[in-house]
């Protein structure tokens, strides 16, 4: 009886899998709305993940999308008449992953259109008398689907003028032949479906990259156009332009135009300083908010229900055609995480922000919930300290505030971390700290440039510019190590209690050592072939040990000798950092682009002699 609770004590975590604690939020991309069911969103954030929400963004779920790091999701619609059919347009600089990817399961499984695979893509259109007709701007020029996406046929003849690249696309309401297509360089039009085309751009700068094409729905002669030089409109289809008069030259990079579904004359912008509204068709405009907004959309029967995919708060709903918003954040995860630190209660966060500086994330409840600090720079912890490196110095947080470490020297620190000893680094020092408090300068291994840092509970290694090296006694004295085979090494992990044992991930699998590092060799057991890339020890279990690769997460029970795959995997992720933390809290992983998880720690079942570690 007391096995078959354990199995299902065992069944039971296997079952729970991996959670999201974010930090929520961040920068968006883009979102749609489905005209079918108007609480159904899709919507992506700016480092190329798509989430999915059934309850009007009360929460949100990551889909299965083919994450590359370095691509972009430039559009992303629901279909309007198809709820389950998704298209997502990506670009990325080496055309890997480039492309026209098509949903039809609602989010489930993604492919590429054959015909776009590798095409920079750019923008999506519905000709919404026909949704069937759809047309994307890529690199090459407009590509025209009849078929709901299932084929595509490029509108471009051989050696006639064009527009190329097509940033955004629209098509006019009643006539599927007249096609815009905004451009890098100006917009173009067709009036033949393609067969020809023409640029449309009297009135003009000559300058201006198109971002975005809206036509009036009830008076289509009524054609806006939002570029790097602002707003246009025109009331002959696009034969000439006027510029719109009331938005401050420092608002005037605008992402979107768009109208409110019910009233075509009102008229939304989505700036890089905020959102704009005109009642009178752009003859004159007033500001609502001060985000940058990259997407607007509406329900569809109410224009003041409405949704902004922003840079600074994420995703914002309005029930007030955008005079007042609040954050629908809940499970959409858009900040790029650096790292993770703990120290008794509370766990910090190293986020990117938006300008590409360092910021920090505390909770206060293991990760369920998440507050910006106004501190910027990376966050150890220590015991039950929090470290920040910060402009090249060290601060420590105590009464909620960030105070000045004093180290000897006043040395420009570039790394910081915590094993038994806090470490401190320049490029050509090392110091060490029993408390967090007391500095004292270690011995450098060699006369070479410090790169990195592997602390542990009772040892420390180093790489330098040209080796890696060993201390078993606070830094007094160092051994050289040969690096392990297997290429890059991504990793160097020192065992909790016995020096001896090193592992170690490289970019050809785990390399283990039992001699200190004067000898290695590869570890199989129970691992699939391919980079490993982080590795944590189990401070409650000893020979307890967590490896990344990818998205997958392996267990060791017996020092890294053999591994089992844990359950449940974080999809098309790569896992950059492990950790956990004492006292039982989980598994954590930092991921490439989606944020933190956190799994409950397996129970570990011996299978000789029934030993259980229980939790």
């Amino acid at each position: 009886m007391r096995l078959v609770l354990l199995l299902a004590c065992f069944a039971a975590f296997a079952g729970e899998g991996w959670k999201s604690l974010g930090p929520f939020g961040g920068p968006a991309g883009l979102i749609s709305v489905d005209r079918n069911n108007p609480e159904r969103l899709i919507a992506s954030s700016r480092n190329g993940n798509v989430f999915l929400s059934d309850n009007g963004g009360r929460n949100w779920r990551r889909l299965a999308f083919p994450y590359a790091p370095g691509s972009s999701i430039e559009a992303l619609r629901i279909h309007p008449v198809d709820s389950n059919l998704f298209l997502a347009a990506v670009a990325d600089e080496t055309g890997d992953y480039s492309g026209v990817y098509e949903s039809r399961d609602g989010g489930d499984t993604w492919k590429v259109a054959k015909e776009l695979e590798g095409q920079g893509a750019f923008a999506l259109a519905f000709f919404l008398k026909d949704p069937s007709i759809i047309a994307a701007g890529t690199r090459r020029g407009v590509f025209l689907s009849k078929d709901s996406g299932r084929s595509w046929r490029h509108l471009h003849q051989a050696g006639e003028a064009g527009p190329t690249p097509v940033v955004s696309v629209a098509f006019d309401p009643q006539d599927a032949e007249i096609i815009y297509a905004g451009t890098t360089h100006l917009p173009w039009k067709t009036s033949d479906g393609g067969a020809t085309w023409k640029s449309i751009h009297a009135g003009m700068l000559d300058d201006s990259d198109v971002f975005s094409i809206h036509v009036d729905s009830k008076s289509p002669e009524r054609v806006y156009a939002s570029a790097c030089s602002g707003i246009y409109a025109s009331e002959t289809r696009g034969e000439e332009w006027r510029k719109a008069q009331g938005i401050p030259g420092t608002d005037r990079r605008t992402h979107i135009v768009t109208e409110d579904p019910v009233y075509s004359r009102l008229i939304y912008a989505g700036t890089t300083a905020g959102l704009w509204k005109s009642a009178d068709a752009g003859q004159t405009w007033r500001k609502l908010n001060s985000h940058l907004i990259r997407s607007v959309e509406f329900h569809p029967a109410d224009g003041r229900m409405m949704y902004l995919a922003t840079q600074d708060r994420g995703l914002l709903k309005s029930l007030t055609a955008g005079i007042e918003s609040d954050e629908i954040n809940d499970g959409f995860v858009g900040r790029p995480v650096q790292r993770l630190a703990f120290a008794g209660e509370t766990t910090a966060a190293t986020v990117l922000r938006t300008n590409g500086t360092p910021g920090v994330y505390l909770s206060g409840d293991f990760g369920r919930t998440w507050k910006m600090d106004e501190a910027s720079g990376d966050v150890t912890g220590f015991r039950n300290l929090l470290f920040l490196k910060s402009s090249g110095s060290v601060r420590m947080r105590e009464g909620g505030k960030w105070n000045a470490v004093s180290i000897p020297g006043n040395p420009e620190i570039k790394f910081l971390e915590a094993g038994g000893n806090l470490w401190a680094a320049s490029s050509n020092a090392i110091y060490r700290s029993p408390d967090g408090r007391r500095w004292l300068r270690a011995t450098l291994p060699a006369k070479s440039v410090l790169l990195e840092i592997f602390p542990g509970a009772k040892s420390v290694a180093v790489r330098t510019a040209d080796a890696l090296w060993l201390s078993v006694d606070d830094a007094r004295t160092w051994s050289r190590l040969p690096s392990p085979a297997g290429g890059r090494l991504f990793q160097l992990a020192l065992h909790p209690q016995n020096t001896n044992i090193i592992l170690g991930a490289t970019a050809s699998g785990l390399m283990r050592s039992e001699d200190r590092g004067k000898n290695w060799r590869q570890v199989d057991t129970g691992l699939h072939p391919g980079f490993m890339y982080s590795i944590a020890a189990d401070p409650a279990h000893p020979a307890a040990w967590y490896l990344s690769q990818m998205g997958k997460v392996f267990r060791s029970e017996d020092d890294g000798e053999t591994w089992s795959l844990l359950p449940g995997e974080i999809d098309t992720a790569l896992i950059r950092h492990l950790y956990v933390p004492a006292g039982n809290r989980g598994v954590f992983a930092v991921t490439s682009g989606q944020g933190i998880f956190v799994r409950q720690n397996l129970p570990i079942i011996r299978a000789l002699g029934g030993g259980t570690y229980t939790q």
